[in-house]
């Protein structure tokens, strides 16, 4: 997928953008708000600035936006925006998820999000001093390999086989009982976790960016990559399901790799349904909580195969509408600090040096 911005398109988003402020800013300040409101609002010129403009501005400039601006368009998205989005229900103290905005927390809460952003603006100022050997510098010096590519293959594919039996005999995933989880074999299973995602970020390195064209690599790499999203539909865990893909985003795009319309709309797609999915797999194995996992994942197919494409994308968006929005919960945060005590001021790593000492 070709992701230049021509100059004219660059512009006019632009100017779509602050028009679309413009106007919603004054029918804030116009309508019955509380002042912290309009205030919010007029600070969220600040965080648009340096969020969705500033994305698009690198997105011009570099012909591809970088990694930490999908970071920073996000950020607008479920939080920012989502702000903007909540402002109407703020008046009638609607209640978000159990819990209710107060106003006095709106500026506060919007000043850790520039905070934040400040934080990202200073890093990228300092990270160009220090002179880093860029990643197409470092192909030309050397080209790096697994030396025992064989055990390699075996620890991969044995690390793939203890998910899969952890998971078919429901130590691990959703609906596990309590006592597995905290449990003293608990590290564990963090370990087999870990270790999963690290085996399969070298797998995607050494197919993307140092490239192994063994038939013998891309089976093992392709059987490892689909036992991972196996594994992730079993766990009943949406992260578990997208994780692995982006695992392999990374290293595909930094090759200098393009993504195709087609695979960008499949995937959309894809993961639309696969709230559906997911939440009558969830639904089952609360139901009947001793039935197998694999069963339950053929029942949860079935049921979500009975409705509409557009009854499931429907009620996909909608479910993930829900889950990134996140003002609410940041709220929430803010408001709760002054009651944090647990490892708070670095208390924790006192804690550390004495567990250590």
């Amino acid at each position: 997928m070709n992701f230049k911005l021509s100059y004219k398109f660059y512009l006019l988003i632009k100017s779509i953008i602050w028009i679309w402020y413009a106007f919603f800013f004054l029918t804030v300040v116009n309508g019955n708000n509380d002042k912290e409101v309009k205030y919010g609002v007029f600070l969220c010129a600040v965080l648009i600035q340096m969020t969705l403009i500033t994305f698009i501005n690198h997105w011009y400039k570099n012909k591809r936006p970088r990694l930490l601006d999908w970071f920073r368009l996000t950020t607008f998205f479920v939080i920012i925006f989502n702000f903007l989005v909540l402002i109407k229900d703020l008046r009638h103290q609607n209640n978000f998820f159990g819990f209710i905005i107060k106003s006095e927390f709106i500026l506060p809460t919007l000043f850790v999000i520039l905070i934040g952003l400040l934080g990202l603006k200073v890093s990228e100022a300092v990270y160009p001093y220090l002179k880093p050997r860029s990643l197409k510098s470092l192909h030309s010096i050397k080209i790096y390999e697994i030396k025992n590519i064989l055990f390699f293959y075996f620890f991969a594919l044995a690390l793939a086989s203890i998910q899969i039996f952890l998971m078919l005999t429901g130590e691990v995933g959703f609906g596990t009982f309590q006592e597995n989880t905290t449990s003293d074999y608990s590290f564990l299973f963090q370990i087999v976790f870990i270790l999963s995602n690290l085996v399969l970020s070298l797998f995607a390195i050494f197919k993307y960016l140092y490239p192994n064209k063994k038939k013998a690599y891309n089976l093992v790499f392709i059987t490892y990559f689909l036992i991972q999203i196996v594994y992730g539909f079993l766990s009943g865990m949406k992260e578990s399901i997208i994780t692995p893909f982006i695992i392999l985003l990374i290293p595909y795009l930094f090759s200098g790799r393009k993504i195709s319309k087609m695979y960008l709309i499949l995937v959309f797609f894809s993961f639309i349904i696969l709230y559906p999915i997911n939440n009558n797999y969830r639904e089952i194995l609360i139901d009947f909580p001793n039935i197998k996992k694999q069963e339950a994942l053929g029942i949860a197919l079935a049921k979500t195969a009975e409705f509409s494409l557009s009854e499931n994308a429907n009620n996909g968006s909608e479910s993930y509408s829900n889950r990134l929005s996140l003002f609410p919960y940041l709220v929430y945060s803010v408001e709760k600090e002054s009651e944090w005590s647990y490892y708070k001021n670095l208390n924790r790593y006192i804690y550390i040096c004495r567990f250590l000492g």
